[in-house]
């Protein structure tokens, strides 16, 4: 059908990653099709001109998800300081792929501006935002000024003994992600908790005896007995 051709056709565009398709792939980008759209967004990055920068920047207010994902994809692989803004704004994205690509995107631009909001990053409700955000902020040669930003740099890294090493300014960071969706975070941050004993996170630990996964409720059981707080025996 006529949609197929026009998504086909986008597509392979972008595989063969000529500059003579630019203006028709820029055009497409305003194709009523979702699909449409998303493969245009995905060869202009593969074909890699800036000239698409201005019409990529307009694609991350897209109303598809799937859109703006290719967008801040297609922006990455360009590099132009003029989607620094539009990016950082990205990072804001309800969709956790747009956040990913806006981050990665913002590292290989490389400007200094891009610092705090991928501080705010670190505090991402998702993992690997919070640690695409700690390496960039590696590569732009960040240093965190105070313990608190230690701690959510430390999570983001999943460098859990340093984060314990920190100890009570670590305390509100490890709550934050206490509900994180992947096991792995929410067990470690369970344990963290307990090793550094603040009372502060009693109430976060009671809510994890109800978590799902038995390794997080262990973990939280034997964090409040560190605590040793009488509010959690029932």
């Amino acid at each position: 059908n006529e949609l197929g051709v026009r998504q086909n056709a986008a597509e392979a565009l972008g595989k063969i990653g000529d500059v003579r398709a630019l203006e028709p792939l820029i055009k497409a980008l305003g194709d009523n099709e979702l699909g449409v759209r998303q493969n245009a967004a995905n060869a202009l990055g593969k074909i890699g001109d800036a000239r698409a920068v201005e019409p990529l920047i307009q694609m991350l207010g897209d109303s598809n998800s799937a859109v703006r994902w290719n967008a801040a994809w297609a922006l990455n692989k360009i590099g132009d300081v003029r989607a620094l803004e539009p990016l950082i704004r990205a990072l804001g994205d309800n969709e956790l792929g747009v956040r990913q690509n806006a981050a990665e995107a913002l590292g290989k631009i490389g400007d200094a501006r891009a610092v705090e909001p991928l501080i705010q990053a670190l505090g991402d409700s998702n993992s690997g935002v919070r640690q695409n955000a700690a390496k960039i902020l590696d590569k732009l040669h960040w240093s965190p000024k105070n313990e608190v930003e230690k701690a959510y740099y430390f999570i983001a890294r999943q460098d859990w003994s340093s984060v314990i090493s920190l100890g009570v300014p670590s305390v509100e960071p490890i709550v934050r992600v206490l509900g994180d969706s992947e096991l792995g975070v929410r067990q470690n941050a369970a344990e963290a908790l307990g090793k550094i004993g603040d009372v502060r996170a009693l109430e976060p630990l009671i809510k994890a005896l109800g978590d799902n996964e038995l390794g997080v409720r262990q973990n939280a059981a034997n964090a409040l007995g560190k605590i040793g707080d009488a509010r959690a025996v029932e």
